[in-house]
Order: structure tokens, then C-alpha cells, then sequence
């Protein structure tokens, strides 16, 4: 039995809009410097990579290069871009009440 990289299985997965959503909603729960990751991750899967980007979003594929490095700060404008080119959607909400199971239990 020949064993797959998980990188290369998941590359599949993040090809597909619906996955890469939930994955970059998980990214963004772990916080800003994941999400960047995941979707830099999300960018590379595509054939193309940030090649595609470039020409999808009309930016400079250096300036996403560089947007999206260790050292990138995207401006929420590219961020939505990018996002709105991988098919996701950004969604607003207010952050889950703590203690909400508490509460039930006391009524």
C-alpha cells in the first residue's frame, strides 16, 4: 500500500468552496495568524496557485506573495478579495454567550 502525503489528500479538500468555508471559519477561530496561514494554504491548492490569484482578484500576484508571507499584513480589502475568489463568503455575527448551557440548566 502506497501512503499519501496528508498535504496532497488534503489538497483535494481545499479545492472544493464549501470545505475551504468551514476550514477557514476553523482558521479564524484559532485566530488572525492562522487564518492568514489557512488561507495561503487555501491559494496553493488551486492550479495555479497565486498565479490564478492574481488574475481572479486583478492585484499583483508579488503584492499577494507578500501579503500572504510570514511577515504579511493583507488589508481587509484583499483579504475579501481573496476570499471572495476562493468562493467564500464573510458572515458577521456576535460571539457565542459564555456560560449558555448554565443559564439552561438554572431555568
Amino acid at each position: 500500500m502506497i501512503l499519501k502525503d496528508y498535504d496532497e489528500l488534503f489538497v483535494d479538500d481545499l479545492r472544493d468552496p464549501l470545505y475551504v468555508g468551514l476550514y477557514l471559519k476553523a482558521c479564524m477561530d484559532e485566530g488572525i495568524p492562522t487564518l492568514m496561514i489557512g488561507i495561503r494554504r487555501a491559494v496553493q491548492a488551486r492550479e495555479g496557485g497565486f498565479t490564478w490569484l492574481a488574475r481572479e482578484t486583478g492585484m499583483g500576484r508579488e503584492s499577494l506573495y507578500k501579503a500572504f508571507g510570514p511577515n504579511g499584513n493583507p488589508s481587509f480589502k484583499t483579504v475579501y478579495r481573496v476570499l471572495n475568489a476562493l468562493g467564500v463568503r464573510i458572515t458577521c455575527g456576535a460571539p457565542p454567550k459564555k456560560n449558555r448551557r448554565r443559564a439552561e440548566v438554572k431555568s
